[in-house]
């Protein structure tokens, strides 16, 4: 490929890129049980990759907002691994090849860097571009997790509860991303997944698991999921004990299985009509001791070996989101 190098990006490799499917996900903003990492973390180490573009972290990332992780074995300083942003070539079971662009947002020069990132993404032939995130919902962990869409024209759109009024909020760069790259032809789609408000700011695989479910749908692509699966049959009976142990909380959790069971499919969509939801207020009051359980479980430190074997592993997991390979394949 021919691209004009900028001083945003430090490297380009000399290698042919041509791909349909462009992924991204950049860390920083909201992203309920970790569903948009935990996508990337199942993905990147479980596919050849290759590294295609790696941009200039100190032109785009505040260090002291995303300080480098230090490695420290025996008290000596084994290693240093700060902040990437980059796209890598990752190729599927049959042999697809698409692109995923990863890392933290970038704090400074958004513009320029959807710029770079569009004219890349064309030039690399993208039809296809899909942002993937979590988003807290009213929903039970004893029912499969549902996957909204977002477009950028309606044409992009699946039938889906029609939205209730304008919303408008803080723009992650991963909808920033969709917006631009939309703009310049490029089919750009968000898939948000509704994650139990009582476990949003765990590790959720099941809310991963069923976004790479969705981007196989949408793309044909055959992709890696069963990792997620396991980890996610773990932590579904290690709630459903805490439950049963608490009338109260299983109280909560039977009332928001009624309220799935009892709405159509398309009633379910993350973004649904407020009337819809139980007050945020309601819910915080009922969930308090869940979410204090929860709490004390992610802390505690002497979590059994059985279930440390299972959680999916990516290859930077130091101090939450995932930032990729941290070598090209």
């Amino acid at each position: 490929m021919e691209v004009k190098m900028t001083n945003i990006i430090s490297q380009i490799a000399d290698v042919p890129v041509r791909s349909r499917i462009l992924l991204h996900h950049m860390y920083g903003a909201i992203d309920a049980g970790h569903a948009g990492r935990l996508t990337l973390e199942q993905l990147l180490p479980s596919l050849p990759t290759e590294r295609v573009v790696t941009f200039d972290a100190d032109k785009l990332v505040d260090f002291r907002a995303r300080r480098p992780v230090a490695t420290l074995s025996q008290w000596t300083l084994t290693d240093m691994e700060p902040p990437e942003i980059a796209i890598d070539k990752v190729t599927d079971y049959t042999g697809q090849e698409i692109l995923v662009l990863h890392g933290p947002e970038p704090d400074l020069r958004w513009n320029e860097f959807a710029q770079v990132v569009s004219e890349y993404a064309k030039e690399a032939g993208i039809e296809t571009a899909i942002n993937v995130l979590g988003l807290p919902a009213a929903t039970p962990h004893t029912r499969p997790p549902l996957v909204n869409q977002t477009g950028t024209r309606l044409d992009l759109l699946p039938p889906q509860d029609e939205q209730a009024g304008i919303m408008q909020f803080s723009a992650s760069m991963g909808m920033y991303l969709q917006y631009r790259l939309g703009q310049v032809g490029i089919d750009s789609i968000g898939l948000t997944v509704g994650v139990p408000y009582y476990v949003m700011d765990a590790d959720y695989p099941a809310g991963a698991a069923a976004l790479i479910s969705r981007i196989s749908d949408l793309t044909g692509l055959e992709l890696p999921i069963g990792d997620l699966e396991a980890a996610s049959d773990l932590i579904s009976k290690r709630l459903d004990q805490e439950a049963s142990e608490s009338s109260e909380i299983g109280g909560v959790i039977a009332q928001l299985e009624q309220r799935i069971d009892s709405l159509d499919i398309s009633k379910l969509q993350v973004g649904a009509n407020k009337e819809k939801m139980p007050s945020g207020e309601d819910l915080a009051e009922r969930l308090e001791d869940f979410l204090a359980v929860v709490e004390r479980q992610r802390s505690d430190s002497s979590e059994p070996e059985d279930v440390k074997e299972e959680r999916p592993r990516g290859r930077h997991r130091a101090d939450g989101p995932v930032d990729g390979p941290s070598k090209s394949s």
